[in-house]
């Protein structure tokens, strides 16, 4: 494994113990960074999405999803998670 991917994973890492604490705010601080380092990596954008959505900002969440379909559009958690958000808004995407 390259320092690249370590570093990566620690950010990814460290993103989610932050939202398992609720500090959602630092979360998304870190998951952004994650994000900016490999813009091409979907679960990134669903991570980012998850994110978003526990901060109620579910239309920033819908488009992380998006990207995220974009970039693998067999990621069934995402479909299910946008689907979801969706559902509760009261309209399908």
């Amino acid at each position: 494994m390259s320092n690249g991917n370590s570093s990566q994973e620690m950010l990814v890492l460290f993103t989610k113990i932050l939202a398992n604490q609720g500090k959602l705010e630092d979360a998304f601080h870190w998951c952004e960074k994650a994000v900016s380092a490999d813009k091409c990596d979907p679960h990134l954008h669903y991570l980012l999405a998850i994110i978003l959505e526990e901060q109620k900002k579910g239309e920033e969440a819908k488009a992380s999803l998006k990207k995220a379909l974009y970039l693998d559009p067999d990621f069934v958690l995402a479909h299910f998670a946008l689907a979801n958000i969706s559902l509760r808004g009261g309209k399908i995407v």
